[in-house]
């Protein structure tokens, strides 16, 4: 499976491990954000997260319309660039601007890994045969919660750690004021600006020419018995191969 021709399993579980390792994690520094140090109700906190549920519905509409039509590649980095600058504006914001200003970025900007998902399990079900793809989609699915997990874990200790040694040399401030606590959080958003530049990287390099998704490679046999291996659209095979007169077709 992980060197199959054309899949890149290697590649696209890697980005999609710190693709996800970004996404949910900012997600969750968010949420501490809104009600450790702006001091938000729960209600008031999931008020501001409409824009980011708004952003993944539209990002995935448009995705499903588009990844038919764009070459996969350029729609993962497209996405990845709104994973990467989400962390970014976080680590940089500034505590006493308004919601709109920063914060309405980053609910904006962090869906842009909702377009990895459905571009990555297509690529994944087009590349693979029968007896396979339910094998990758299931590792591809497992790399998006081990990446959750383990991202969740490292960058809670990265922030815990650098709050505690912030609250040890201001002895003033309490340990769960909201300044010592931004300085934590941060550093988790540098923490997730890194997976994900390390996502986008992986993405730029390894997924290089993956043309549009839901395409499989194909061998046609025409009725002279000569075999032709090419690249087309799954869904128009038979169709193609009737109109053609050709013999059997066979997907590998």
């Amino acid at each position: 499976m992980w060197r199959h021709p054309g899949a890149r399993m290697g590649s696209v579980i890697t980005l999609v491990f710190f693709a996800w390792w970004a996404f949910n994690t900012m997600a969750y520094f968010a949420t501490l954000y809104y009600q450790q140090v702006k001091l938000l109700s729960a209600i008031e906190t999931s008020l501001h997260f409409i824009p980011m549920a708004v952003a993944g519905f539209s990002v995935n509409v448009i995705t499903g319309y588009a990844m038919g039509r764009t070459p996969g590649h350029m729609l993962i980095l497209l996405g990845l660039i709104g994973t990467v600058a989400a962390p970014l504006i976080f680590a940089l914001i500034d505590v006493d601007s308004s919601y709109w200003a920063m914060m309405f970025l980053v609910m904006i900007f962090v869906v842009g890994a909702d377009v990895i998902y459905p571009v990555g399990n297509l690529h994944i079900a087009s590349t693979f045969g029968e007896d396979s793809q339910s094998l990758a989609g299931g590792v591809f699915n497992v790399a998006t919660r081990i990446g959750t997990s383990i991202g969740l874990a490292v960058t809670s200790s990265i922030a815990t750690a650098i709050s505690e040694k912030y609250a040890s040399a201001h002895p003033a401030l309490l340990p769960n004021s909201p300044e010592v606590l931004m300085v934590g959080f941060r550093a988790a958003g540098w923490t997730c600006f890194t997976a994900a530049m390390l996502a986008f990287l992986i993405g730029l390099v390894g997924l290089r020419g993956i043309g549009v998704v839901g395409q499989r490679k194909a061998v046609l046999v025409s009725a002279e018995g000569t075999t032709n291996s090419c690249v087309i659209n799954i869904s128009t095979i038979r169709k193609d191969a009737k109109l053609a007169g050709s013999g059997p077709v066979e997907a590998i």
